[in-house]
């Protein structure tokens, strides 16, 4: 820096980054599940045998996802980024080499239709080590991502495998420390509002992110950044507020769940494709809102918002930002909150909506899958066409895609026999 006056060129960087750091996958070893099968049950439950392909190859592809990390990074934590969990794992794919919290609730839900228990049961009990070692999951398996967590999936990904294999003993082993997790959210991320607790995203760490320095000396804009970053939402114009909104809520008026802006005290009119997702968490009044008007008021929302009128599935939000979280891109995760909050309802509209919607992202994720060469999945797809990857934001569009592959396994699993 003092021979380059504290201005080096990029070639210069890059000189000193080649002979200063290792290549990037040097922590992992080759790793064979031994619990992968071929001819999984679910595939003869697809009638359309092209999608029966598709899915047996997404199948395939959690071999190449797989990742075991190095016992040299136990050893030797300080020569690596990369935070040392005992069993093997399946990453998102592309740029995203470690694991990620949210993205496995949707890997794990493919992986145990592939019968794949061994690995989840490593997958969670590689977060339950986390817990213990850091107090909370971090955003994903670096030591950069510490300060931060994401949307709190342990619970449900536990309740998955459990259902799914009978494991009980798993859960009486882990208990205490999967209580740990949930005491983080309620002592750290819960806020009054109105006399109700709710939760919310707010990490109070100022600096930057450390995966997308820029050197922006902005305090409070870090912690605005990072608390976005950790809704798992990175980034949308959902948060470009000055303090992020709490959960969704219940508005009379719109007949849907908005979010809640906190420095206004007032619901944010918007559609995001989140506003539905208290359908799928089941965190609602029962007995108010098993009554059939309300899951109309929900479909005529939707109906009015034009976002189901989309060829290629459900976006984001209806705002054209340019950032990934927007319009008009679609999301795996959001695609199936929504698809299993109209299906778990007792209304037969919403269950048709719900196979509409299942039907709509498969045809423009295979198309996709179908005109990439190599043949590949994304994370992301523009839902105003079909076949097409999504854009915008931060990076270019990944290849992988474990929640991608995840959410498509189970719609195929789910709707295979009526495609």
């Amino acid at each position: 820096m003092t021979d380059t006056e504290n201005q080096p060129t990029n070639e210069e960087l890059q000189a000193f980054v080649d002979s200063n750091f290792e290549a990037e996958g040097l922590e992992f070893q080759n790793w064979d599940p031994s619990d992968w099968i071929s001819d999984p049950p679910f595939l003869s439950q697809i009638n359309n045998s092209e999608f029966r392909n598709w899915g047996n190859r997404l199948h395939e592809g959690w071999k190449s996802l797989g990742r075991q990390i190095k016992d040299d990074v136990r050893d030797n934590p300080d020569l690596y980024s990369i935070v040392y969990v005992p069993n093997p794992f399946i990453v998102p794919g592309g740029r995203f080499r470690e694991s990620y919290y949210w993205d496995s609730y949707w890997i794990v839900k493919g992986l145990l239709i592939s019968q794949m228990n061994q690995t989840v049961r490593g997958m969670l009990d590689n977060f339950v080590q986390m817990v213990d070692m850091y107090g909370l999951i971090p955003n994903g398996g670096r030591i950069y991502y510490q300060q931060r967590s994401q949307p709190p999936m342990l619970i449900p990904m536990v309740d998955l495998y459990v259902r799914a294999t009978g494991d009980v003993d798993f859960l009486r082993e882990r208990i205490n420390l999967i209580e740990k997790e949930f005491e983080f959210w309620l002592l750290n991320r819960t806020v009054s509002v109105q006399g109700h607790t709710l939760a919310r995203y707010n990490v109070e760490f100022d600096g930057p992110r450390p995966e997308s320095y820029s050197g922006k000396p902005l305090e409070e804009f870090y912690v605005n950044m990072k608390s976005g970053a950790e809704s798992g939402w990175d980034f949308s114009t959902r948060w470009f507020i000055a303090e992020d909104g709490s959960n969704v809520l219940w508005n009379e008026e719109e007949g849907v769940w908005l979010d809640y802006d906190m420095l206004n005290s007032r619901s944010r009119n918007y559609f995001y494709a989140s506003n539905i997702s208290p359908l799928w968490a089941e965190c609602w009044d029962p007995i108010s809102l098993q009554n059939s008007s309300v899951i109309n008021r929900v479909l005529d929302y939707l109906d009015r918002s034009q976002a189901t009128k989309l060829v290629g599935g459900i976006p984001t939000s209806m705002e054209n930002s340019g950032q990934q979280w927007d319009y008009p891109n679609g999301w795996a995760p959001l695609q199936h909150l929504m698809v299993y909050g109209l299906e778990n309802s007792a209304d037969p509209r919403a269950k048709a909506l719900a196979f509409d919607i299942a039907r709509k992202w498969l045809d423009n994720n295979f198309a996709a899958y179908e005109q990439s060469v190599p043949n590949s999945m994304f994370e992301k797809y523009d839902v105003t066409s079909i076949g097409l990857p999504g854009g915008g934001g931060e990076y270019d569009v990944q290849l992988g895609f474990g929640w991608t592959n995840g959410v498509v396994i189970d719609f195929l699993n789910n709707y295979g026999d009526r495609l």
